[in-house]
Order: C-alpha cells, then structure tokens, then sequence
C-alpha cells in the first residue's frame, strides 16, 4: 500500500505559522546584510586600486568588521535551517491549474530554489573559510604590465599551520599558463623577544621564468614595505 503524497493542510503546528515563518526570515536577512556589508568592505580592502583610501585607523577597524562578518555568517546557519524547516510544507502545495497562474507559480518556484542554493552555498563555503579549509582556488589581481604579465595570478592554499606558516601557489593565468610561472609562496612567522619576524618566499623559478623573477623582485618590496608601514602603526 503506497502512503499518501502529504498535502500542505497537513501540516498544522504552529510553529509553521507565516508569522514564525516571518520573523526568522527578518533575522535571517539582518544576517545575510550584515555578512554582506561587511564582505564588501573585506573586498574593497584588498582592491591594489581604491578610488578612496582604506582607512587604516582606527587599526581595529577591520577586526571588528570581519568580526560582524564571521558572527553573523555563523548565526545565519541556523537561521536559515530553521527557516527551510518552517517553509517545508509549501513543497506539498498544489500548483495552480489555469496556465497564466501555473507559469507564475513555476516562476516563483525556480527563483525560490535559486536563492535558496546561492544561500545554503555562500553559508558553506564561508564556514569552510572561518575552518581555514580552502579546497578551492583564488585568484590575485593587479595592474597588467604590457606583453608581461596580464595582471591575472592563479593561487591555492597549499598549507595552512596557524599562525605561523602560510602556502600557497602563484602561478601565471590565462593564456599565460602554459609557460608562465609555476611557483609557491611561503608566508613563515617567528616570535621573538622584540616582537614577531616575518619571512616571505617565493620559490620554483626556472630558467625560462627570468622575466617574471625581475618582475617580482621589484614589486614584493613595494608590498612588504607597505605590510611593514601598517605593522607599524599598530598600537
């Protein structure tokens, strides 16, 4: 005997009710503008070219910021559990049956389960970051520099050992590719009595990489200067 396909009007607790349904989504929301907001500001941060500067004082400002991000990315979990397991019963609702209202009611569905993967997926891979597990690729960004460089670095976490090492690919992109560089940035911190020594590397040149080994030698001193001019100004 095959059970019954449940119908909406089958599921009666109150805690389904469009008004619990509505204050979470309104606490849900909250955490998702949060999270977003906060995530703009994580971006613009790491632009090479910022129409405005990044303010680097007060010098706690960005922690508290990225703070807000991981607290409220965290609570939204939850959240948005407890808001799929609230909607539930409208998978079960019939859909219409005159065709204007019947492509309407697919519209809304298709658009509902687009949202709620961008959702269930921005959430995921945010707790895979706070897990400082990275099992996917990024990508560095800067000004191309003409018939060298297209201003384009494919980069992956390799190894991660907080807080004091720190591996990572940095290889060419693109049409550069093929035989563009192929090497591994180092990122190793050293506490000692005056304060904390770090140690940059970038390793795996070859021969043929020459151009790119000139290039990097100019830029990674601008950048660890500028690390160096933060550091400092810290209290």
């Amino acid at each position: 005997m095959r059970a019954p396909i449940p119908r909406e009007d089958d599921f009666r607790s109150r805690l389904r009710s469009p008004a619990m349904a509505a204050r979470i989504g309104l606490w849900l929301g909250i955490c998702f503008g949060i999270a977003f907001v906060t995530g703009l500001i994580s971006h613009y941060a790491q632009q090479p070219h910022q129409p405005v500067p990044f303010p680097t004082r007060p010098s706690w400002g960005y922690q508290v910021t990225q703070g807000l991000h991981v607290v409220a990315g965290t609570a939204a979990v939850p959240l948005l559990l407890v808001k799929l397991w609230t909607v539930f019963p409208k998978l079960f609702s019939r859909p219409p049956r005159r065709l204007a209202e019947l492509l309407l009611h697919g519209a809304e569905r298709v658009s509902i389960a687009v949202l709620v993967a961008a959702a269930i997926f921005q959430l995921s891979t945010g707790l895979a970051n706070t897990a400082q597990w990275y099992p996917w690729s990024f990508h560095f960004r800067a000004t191309p520099i003409p018939d060298l460089w297209n201003g384009v670095t494919d980069c992956e976490v390799l190894m991660v050992e907080p807080p004091l090492r720190l591996v990572y690919s940095w290889n060419a992109s693109g049409d550069q590719a093929a035989d563009g560089l192929k090497t591994l940035i180092t990122w190793t911190l050293t506490p000692t009595p005056d304060g904390v020594l770090v140690r940059m590397e970038q390793s795996g040149f070859r021969p043929q990489d020459e151009a790119g080994f000139q290039g990097m030698g100019g830029g990674w001193p601008r950048i660890l200067g500028g690390l160096e001019r933060v550091a400092g100004e810290q209290p």
